[in-house]
Parts: structure tokens; C-alpha cells; sequence
């Protein structure tokens, strides 16, 4: 794991090597799309909200020597993420040379052509012991915005990085809005659920306590991806009062769960607990906020401006009153 960053990953199960990761910043908003996943297609991908459209990111890899009825399976994956209509980052290491001529570099091109998907590296990304240089870590998109593709050489591989900048513009440009996720746990089908649990056999698994710690952890998050994916949404926070302390917070919550006991029990005790903490509730309040605006009349110290602004805040009277107009001969 990369500190400040989420990832998205597709393991290899059934053979070691290969399988697909996807490291996404904290500060980014993101989805999984495991819906988008073909069996035999190592590729994960993840929904980015921006604008004026979302954007798919997936990661592919095809491992060489597979063989042509692999397009197949390709096609009906890009077919998929197509359907969506949002725009399409496609990037990763495809075994193709993309500036070959044998058939795979064929199948490639007519059916990302087909779906108007652009190529943008133009440099050599590997280099085998021959001194041969290929082209075949490859970045797709749908957008017409610009991409720029970089190669960089790297001393622990034959192949080289390569670096892609993408102009994203965020789907909210509210600073005050947050993205909130959440998942649906009442939509689960519990019997599916527990059944996938029970299949993935999770435990007596070989290694330290802190492999079996993550291993146990990516499974459980596949599953419950997979069965409660999560959901963004964007909400303004919530505007506190600038009295209002951690101490009374506290005392709301008390307040608003004796509400809800006395809801549902509508027990004349529960209703005297409840009248008890509002009570508590509201003399704190009022104490907080007295405290308050004395301070803030002492810091005017005679100012009647900032005075009579304090004035006009608590009475509400955020606007000048205006002055009608009169034409000269109503004077």
C-alpha cells in the first residue's frame, strides 16, 4: 500500500504473476466498476465523476502468447464500457506492438477504432536483450481533450514508465461540497453474501498474521463490492453555529436519542428522560451563544460599524433597507 492513496486491484488466481492494480489519491473521488470485469481479460477499472461527463479508468493486462479468440472477449469488454457513454482511459501493458504489423496488432487497432479510441504513446516502452525496442504499455482514450504520453527508463524493468497526463475538470466546482460514500447494507442478500464468504476461504491460509491480515481484507472488500458497491454522493456540510462546542454536540446527540427511545416506546419515563436532556440541551445552547456575541460586542470596543453589524446578524436584518425611488414630479 501507498500511504494517501486507495487502490482497485484484480488478482490473478488461478496462476502466479499478472493480475492488475489501480492506485487512486485520497483526495479523489472514485467507484469501483467490477461490473465491467470479463472473465479471461485481466482489467479492472474505476469511475471518476468529473465534467461534462464521468470518466472510466481501467488497467489492462494481457499476458503474451495469448491467443486471437482473445479479441473476442476484448471486444465485448470495450463494447460494455462503451455503452456507458462517459469518457474512457484505457491503459496498461497489451503485449502488442503497437507499431508492428503481425495480427494482434491488427485485432487491436479495428476494435479500438471502431469505438473511437485513440492511442497515445509514440515512444518505445520496452526494450528486450536484443536491443529490440517495442511498442506495448499503451494508453487509450475517448475524450477529444488532450493527453500527453511520457516515457521514463527505469533501473528494475524492461520496460519504462510511462507517465500520462490527463485533464480532468472536477464534476462539482463548489469547494463547500464534500464527496460522502456509502453502500446500501440493506440491499444485501444475505444468503449470496454468506455464500461468497463461505466459497473464498478466507482462513488457514499459509504465511505471516499480517499476509493472512491482507489477504482476509481484499477478499472481504471484493465481496462486499461486489454485493454493496460503494456510492458517492456529493452534500454540503452541514453550517455550525460558531457557539456550539463539542460538549453541547454531545448533548444534542444525548437529546435526539431519548427523542427516538421515547418514540418508540412512548413510556411516560423515557418522555421525562427526554424533556430532561432537551432542557439541559437548550440552557447550554443559550448560555454558549450569550457568551458569545458578549465577546464579540467586546471586541467591537465602540465600533459602531462593526456594531451595528453584530446588531443586524442577530436581528436578521442581513440587507440595507432601500430607499424608494420617486420620480421629480411625485417630490
Amino acid at each position: 500500500s501507498i500511504p494517501g492513496f486507495s487502490t482497485q486491484r484484480l488478482d490473478r488466481e488461478a496462476s502466479r504473476g499478472g493480475g492488475v492494480c489501480i492506485y487512486i489519491n485520497d483526495k479523489c473521488a472514485f467507484r469501483p466498476r467490477t461490473d465491467l470485469v470479463v472473465d479471461q481479460v485481466e482489467c479492472c477499472w474505476v469511475e471518476i465523476p468529473s465534467r461534462p461527463r464521468p470518466c472510466l479508468i481501467g488497467c489492462i493486462y494481457r499476458p503474451p502468447g495469448t491467443p486471437v479468440s482473445y479479441w473476442t472477449r476484448y471486444e465485448q469488454m470495450i463494447a460494455q464500457v462503451m455503452a456507458e457513454s462517459k469518457d474512457v482511459l484505457l491503459c496498461g501493458d497489451f503485449n502488442v506492438n503497437f507499431n508492428g504489423t503481425d495480427q494482434h496488432r491488427t485485432y487491436l487497432s479495428d476494435v479500438m477504432d471502431s469505438y473511437g479510441l485513440t492511442q497515445n504513446v509514440r515512444h518505445t516502452t520496452r526494450i528486450n536483450s536484443s536491443g529490440v525496442g517495442s511498442t506495448i504499455d499503451l494508453v487509450f482514450t475517448s475524450a477529444p481533450y488532450p493527453v500527453t504520453a511520457h516515457t521514463i527508463p527505469v533501473s528494475f524493468s524492461d520496460h519504462f514508465a510511462v507517465h500520462s497526463t490527463v485533464p480532468l475538470a472536477p464534476a462539482n466546482v463548489n469547494s463547500d461540497r464534500q464527496p460522502a460514500a456509502s453502500r446500501r447494507l440493506n440491499r444485501i442478500d444475505l444468503n449470496a453474501f454468506r455464500g461468497d464468504l463461505v466459497a473464498a476461504n478466507m482462513c488457514n491460509l499459509p504465511g505471516s498474521c499480517e499476509e493472512m491480515w491482507t489477504h482476509w481484507m481484499n477478499c472481504f472488500i471484493e465481496i462486499l463490492n461486489r454485493h454493496a458497491p460503494l456510492e458517492y454522493r456529493t452534500r454540503r456540510p452541514r453550517k455550525i453555529a460558531p457557539w456550539i462546542s463539542r460538549d453541547l454536540l454531545q448533548l444534542f446527540s444525548r437529546r435526539n436519542r431519548a427523542h427516538r427511545r421515547w418514540l418508540h416506546s412512548k413510556s411516560p419515563d423515557d418522555y421525562t428522560a427526554f424533556q430532561q436532556v432537551r432542557r439541559d440541551a437548550t440552557r447550554l445552547n443559550r448560555q454558549l451563544k450569550r457568551m458569545y456575541y458578549d465577546s464579540r460586542f467586546s471586541a467591537a470596543n465602540g465600533n459602531q460599524r462593526l456594531t451595528w453589524r453584530l446588531i443586524n446578524h442577530i436581528s436578521g436584518r442581513t440587507h440595507s433597507p432601500k430607499v424608494p425611488q420617486c420620480s421629480p414630479t411625485e417630490i
